[in-house]
C-alpha cells in the first residue's frame, strides 16, 4: 500500500531488493516448518484478553500452533532474540511471551522465532523435548504447571505494582543508569 501512495520514495532496485528479502525469510520459515513434527496453526496474530491485578491486557499472539499430542507452542516472531530470556528471571524486564503462556492450559511451549538473512534461529522454553536448536527443555524436577504458576504470580505482582503506581528505581543493569536521562530525578543513589 505505501508503494502506491509514495511511489518515488521506493526505487525498483529497493523494491526489488525487499522481494528478494522477504522471499527469503518466507521460505527459510515454511523449510523450518516443514522439518518440525506435525502440527495445524491454530490461530495468527490472534487477540486475547487476560486479567491480573483487576487490570485486562489485551494481547496478540504472533501465531499459536498445536502438536499433534494437542499441546500448543506459542511462536513469537523477532527481528532479533532478546539477550534475556524472561522464563529465566525473577523479575522479568520483557514479559510478554510468559503472559502468553497463561492464556491457555494446553499451552506447553514458549519461541521465540527469529527470522534474518534467510535464517531462522529460536530460543524457546518447552515443556516437550523438541530438537529445535536453541529451545530447552524442563528438568525432571520441574514441571510447566509450576512454571506457569509462579510466572502469573511474577506478572500479576508486576500488574499489582503499576495499578498502585509503585516505580520504584530498580535497574536490572549498571548500565540502565548509565543511559537513564532521569539522574537527576533519580531516588536509587
Amino acid at each position: 500500500p505505501l508503494l502506491k501512495t509514495r511511489s518515488q520514495s521506493f526505487s525498483a532496485l529497493i523494491h526489488e531488493v525487499e522481494i528478494t528479502r522477504l522471499h527469503r525469510l518466507v521460505t527459510a520459515c515454511l523449510e523450518w516448518d516443514k522439518n518440525r513434527a506435525p502440527f495445524v496453526i491454530e490461530a495468527i496474530e490472534q487477540e486475547f484478553t487476560i486479567q491480573l491485578a483487576g487490570l485486562d491486557f489485551r494481547v496478540r499472539v504472533d501465531r499459536l500452533d498445536k502438536t499433534s499430542t494437542k499441546n500448543k507452542w506459542v511462536i513469537d516472531y523477532k527481528s532479533s532474540l532478546p539477550s534475556s530470556k524472561p522464563w529465566n528471571e525473577e523479575r522479568p524486564e520483557a514479559p510478554q511471551l510468559l503472559l502468553y503462556a497463561l492464556l491457555d492450559d494446553s499451552i506447553n511451549t514458549l519461541l521465540f522465532v527469529q527470522l534474518k538473512a534467510g535464517r531462522v534461529t529460536c530460543s524457546g522454553l518447552s515443556d516437550d523435548d523438541t530438537d529445535i536448536q536453541g529451545v530447552s527443555t524442563l528438568k525432571k524436577d520441574d514441571s510447566w504447571a509450576l512454571r506457569q504458576q509462579q510466572w502469573r504470580q511474577q506478572l500479576t505482582e508486576l500488574a499489582s505494582e503499576f495499578a498502585q503506581g509503585h516505580c520504584p528505581p530498580q535497574p536490572n543493569r549498571a548500565s540502565t543508569c548509565q543511559q537513564c536521562d532521569f539522574s537527576s530525578l533519580c531516588r536509587i543513589e
